[in-house]
């Protein structure tokens, strides 16, 4: 499976976001970090999930997908990071 990190920009509040956790766990194994920020584990390779989530967003909205090959380091809470090391060793 491969990692991924999904980062958008939301420019519009009364867009119905609220199908984006969904969808993104009905592509894989998706942990919410923060707001426009989502760990995503998936056998679906960067295109096919770009074109799922786009209806995810309103057109005015930015989102970027990256693949990621190390597990993040920084500064988020001990227990975030349990949370993404166990998705990512799922």
């Amino acid at each position: 499976m491969s990692k991924y990190i999904l980062s958008y920009n939301l420019n519009s509040i009364s867009y119905g976001y609220e199908k984006l956790p969904a969808q993104l766990n009905a592509l894989g194994s998706a942990l919410f970090i923060y707001r426009g920020l989502w760990l995503l584990k998936s056998d679906l390779n960067k295109n096919t999930i770009c074109e799922k989530i786009k209806t995810s967003f309103a057109s005015t909205d930015d989102f970027l997908l990256f693949e990621i090959e190390q597990s993040p380091l920084g500064t988020l809470s001990a227990q975030k990071y349990t949370e993404i090391q166990q998705l990512l060793d799922e």
